[in-house]
């Protein structure tokens, strides 16, 4: 029974100083009623989550920096069977591009130099 004891100091112990770190705040929902939420931790290198309800709420109209945004609207798609991306202009729905890339090994495709 001493042991057990002694897990639970350890656990209290441990969840205290990992507590703020899961600290729950008020923050207001897509239908704009008050909810309480975790923040969400990200990886390294990735921006930090605004809206912890909305994981996409910086993609949204508006929201793209001024250099993407001038960027031409373009769809990629990926074709597997002969290892090439096509390019398509989504305002005429017709292929503007396609290039090669190397076969996939389990692990994003690399364009082909």
């Amino acid at each position: 029974m001493r042991g057990m004891g002694f897990l639970a100091l350890l656990v209290a112990q441990i969840a205290g100083s990992i507590g703020p770190a899961f600290a729950q705040e008020e923050v207001p929902s897509i239908t704009g009623a008050r909810t309480k939420v975790a923040p969400i931790v990200t990886v390294p290198g990735m921006p930090p989550v605004i809206d912890p309800t909305n994981l996409y709420s910086e993609t949204a109209a508006g929201k793209v920096r001024p250099d993407v945004a001038q960027a031409l609207p373009r769809i990629y798609v990926p074709n597997r069977r002969s290892n090439d991306v096509s390019v398509i202009d989504p305002a005429t729905m017709k292929v503007v591009d396609r290039f090669k890339v190397r076969p996939d090994v389990g692990r994003q495709a690399d364009v082909v130099q």
